[in-house]
């Protein structure tokens, strides 16, 4: 099969520069070992940067869909670039122009990068999470609150502006920070002091819970994974990953099947992380979940892969399948002739 392996490189392919600018980005060291994956899985494989010519490169490259079960694919590791719900914009783009592709769709990746709307889908599907606010506004009342809290950008990942705080000033701080570094709401949230877990998922019908691992940072219970936690200095690593964590067999079960419940409720596709927070009696409390879980050979996804028995390798042509499977599934409406008569004047 011919695979696209679709990324964001830097800025160069706009052709203007305006909003919020991403800042995660895969390293060439990590495309190129999903490039040699896919090369051990039998695949051919071409890179291609996430700009104004990518439709065109494609338009090249992949096979026309001529039966049910896609010849050719995109592999989606395009994080976006600039503007709101970055990663939504790769496959938008994929869909009108009919390419598959892995991973969630728009509407997945969409509910999942809104922390907020989450959060509210969570809580309608009694699904387990911490009570929040939504600052829309660095002044609003702050009394009601009980410190201490947890503070982040309504939209962002990879932790960015990811606080904890202790009292009205800080928090006041913290907020104004955020809307002038993010330019957008501020979502705060109330603080389990405890383990902090991630139960990664993969495939889609049904999706599997792979192990779940737990981050064990230095500072005990009250440290939360900030960025420069999860992306330290060389030789500054805070945080250690246990895979499977020691959890007893119920709990883990539990946390797994909730991760599950998460990653279908957000219309997830093929691959995803959901990260949760457990209080002193070990009880989850989901805190988000990462429609574009990293693949790094470091990520929690790939340790707990390892961990459930599956190589880098094998990982990533698992994440191949499970999208050729899930088109394989779908029914094919756009081979049926199109009526005419049903346009909308």
């Amino acid at each position: 099969m011919r695979v696209a392996v679709v990324f964001n490189k830097d800025h160069k392919g706009t052709i203007n520069v305006f909003g919020m600018q991403n800042r995660e980005w895969y390293s060439e060291e990590t495309i190129q070992m999903v490039v040699e994956a896919l090369k051990w899985g039998g695949h051919e494989v071409e890179l291609i940067s996430a700009d104004r010519f990518l439709l065109a490169k494609l338009n090249k490259f992949l096979p026309k869909l001529s039966k049910r079960r896609p010849n050719g694919i995109v592999l989606n590791l395009a994080l976006g670039v600039q503007g709101k719900c970055r990663y939504t914009h790769v496959p938008a783009i994929l869909e009108v122009a009919g390419i598959p592709y892995t991973g969630s769709s728009p509407m997945g990746h969409a509910l999942a990068q809104d922390k907020v709307i989450a959060k509210q889908i969570f809580i309608s599907t009694h699904l387990p999470t911490p009570e929040y606010h939504v600052y829309m506004s660095p002044e609003l009342d702050q009394s009601f609150l009980k410190y201490p809290v947890i503070v982040k950008p309504r939209g962002e990942a990879a932790s960015f502006g990811l606080k904890i705080v202790n009292d009205e000033a800080s928090l006041k701080e913290a907020v104004e920070e955020l809307f002038a570094e993010y330019k957008q709401p501020a979502l705060v949230e109330e603080f389990i002091e405890g383990r902090e877990v991630n139960v990664s998922v993969i495939g889609n019908h049904p999706p599997v819970a792979l192990p779940v691992l737990e981050l064990a940072m230095e500072n005990g219970p009250r440290a939360i994974y900030t960025y420069d936690i999860k992306f330290p200095k060389k030789g500054d690593k805070k945080v250690k990953m246990i895979c499977p964590a020691k959890l007893p067999r119920e709990t883990t079960e539990y946390i797994q099947e909730l991760a599950v419940q998460a990653f279908n409720a957000l219309n997830v596709n093929d691959f995803g992380r959901v990260d949760f927070r457990l209080d002193k009696y070990n009880r989850p409390h989901i805190l988000e979940m990462n429609s574009m879980a990293s693949i790094n050979p470091h990520s929690s996804f790939v340790t707990s892969a390892k961990a459930a028995g599956l190589s880098y390798n094998q990982l990533i042509n698992r994440i191949i399948e499970a999208a050729v499977e899930r088109y394989s599934r779908e029914e094919p409406d756009f081979f049926k002739p199109v009526n005419n008569n049903n346009c909308i004047s």
